[in-house]
């Protein structure tokens, strides 16, 4: 892709490429990634995002990075266990303690060099292992880097990051403090001020039986009902009814980026949708339950890269119910 100098988005200026390039030019410079901003949604974002941070050389790992990894460890793990797994680091610690035993110099050096040719290294990386080198350590550290050389160092220094930290990915407090390290401290404390005032939704399904209803005038069969009760730091903001019976088909309720509606309800008259662009879920119905037809009601609920994960995960869980009209 093609972007002007002066158009790089400011998160990327902090980068090694960005320095490489030419200010004052008015040409159009092509980039393989590109994204206006940091901010990760999931985690194909969050792959993306390692990627443009990688391709630029980013001075420091992007704070949302860490974030994603508050809140989705053991994929993130994984995905980096893949990515900086490297079949030279790993051949050669088979080998290690052969490397590293009682060995003279000569010996040692000797080996690497037919490790290195075996493994098809240029003979530009085999001069790397200097023959001036007299000490045992310098040369092992030699042949370290250049091992590590051949794996992405960025996803390698992420991975190893967090392994030292594992704090991070399991408390806010200790994620802020160790960001301080990272950068600037304002930084840290703007990112905690904003998770502290995250709403904390909590959605629940409630089954009962309601007797007052003449539901054979309505078309449907037995009294079975549901609430759907939506609270804010254990507040009721929100109830919603439905009925039910087991011949209903039962809802999918999994939303993501993907999926931005669910319906529910009496021929489908409830709505869950989903709106990426402005962070938002409403809830919406031509009825406020069977007792109030015509009644239109909604809920709009309001999230961020902290409440994210958990409003989706409630929703997923929720058991809903259409039931269609016979005609």
């Amino acid at each position: 892709m093609l972007v002007k100098f002066k158009d790089i988005p400011e998160w990327l200026h902090e980068s090694q490429l960005y320095r490489d390039f030419d200010e004052d030019s008015e040409e159009e410079i092509e980039v393989k990634y590109l994204k206006d901003s940091e901010e990760i949604n999931n985690f194909t974002e969050f792959k993306y995002i390692l990627k443009i941070s990688s391709f630029w050389s980013l001075d420091k790992i992007p704070y949302t990075v860490y974030v994603y990894a508050y809140y989705n460890k053991e994929e993130v793990e994984n995905y980096l266990k893949i990515k900086t797994n490297n079949i030279y680091i790993d051949k050669y610690k088979e080998i290690e303690d052969d490397f590293y035993g009682n060995i003279t110099l000569t010996r040692l050096k000797l080996k690497m060099i037919n490790f290195l040719k075996r493994h098809n290294f240029s003979e530009k990386d085999i001069k790397k292992i200097d023959t001036k080198i007299k000490y045992k350590s310098k040369l092992r550290d030699s042949f370290d880097k250049l091992l590590k050389s051949k794996s992405d160092v960025f996803y390698l220094n992420l991975s190893e990051d967090i392994k030292k930290n594992k704090k991070l990915v399991y408390n806010i407090n200790e994620f802020v403090d160790f960001y301080k390290k990272h950068k600037d401290y304002n930084y840290a404390k703007e990112f905690l001020k904003e998770y502290k005032k995250t709403p904390k939704y909590n959605f629940t399904t409630e089954y009962y039986e309601e007797e007052t209803i003449d539901l054979d005038d309505m078309g449907f069969e037995g009294n079975d009902m549901y609430r759907i009760i939506i609270k804010l730091f254990d507040i009721d903001i929100f109830t919603i009814e439905g009925h039910f019976n087991p011949d209903y088909d039962e809802v999918d309720t999994e939303i993501n980026d993907e999926v931005e509606e669910i319906y529910f309800g009496i021929n489908g008259d409830v709505c869950i949708v989903h709106s990426y662009y402005k962070k938002e879920i409403n809830i919406f119905s031509s009825f406020d339950g069977i007792k109030n037809l015509g009644v239109s009601t909604h809920c709009t609920i309001k999230y961020n890269i902290f409440n994210q994960k958990y409003i989706f995960d409630q929703i997923k869980n929720l058991k809903l119910y259409v039931y269609t009209t016979p005609f």
